[in-house]
């Protein structure tokens, strides 16, 4: 992040939903095996997030199919506070 912080102004993240395990997103069509978890991205995120180039989160590709627990939504709230710390530790930096 540093480096890339360097060369350019700002940083989209993408995530595609279908990094998580499968347990984390039962109506996902093409989950990952051995994914993350929702704790380990949400801490990833929250790295990047600190810094202040960091411009833009996309979350795509949100199963809400087969998931009558509402495990995914939970997963999603996950990786979302992740980011928000990271945000709210730049001043941190």
């Amino acid at each position: 992040m540093v480096e890339l912080s360097l060369i350019t102004d700002l940083i989209y993240i993408h995530i595609d939903t279908d990094v998580l395990n499968p347990g984390e997103m039962p109506g996902h069509a093409t989950p990952e095996p051995n994914g993350f978890s929702s704790e380990q991205l949400a801490e990833c995120l929250k790295v990047m997030c600190a810094y202040p180039s960091v411009a833009c989160l996309g979350v795509a590709s949100m199963p809400t199919v087969d998931d009558p627990d509402g495990v995914t939504i939970r997963a999603f709230h996950k990786i979302i506070e992740g980011a928000i710390k990271g945000i709210q530790s730049r001043s941190l930096l």
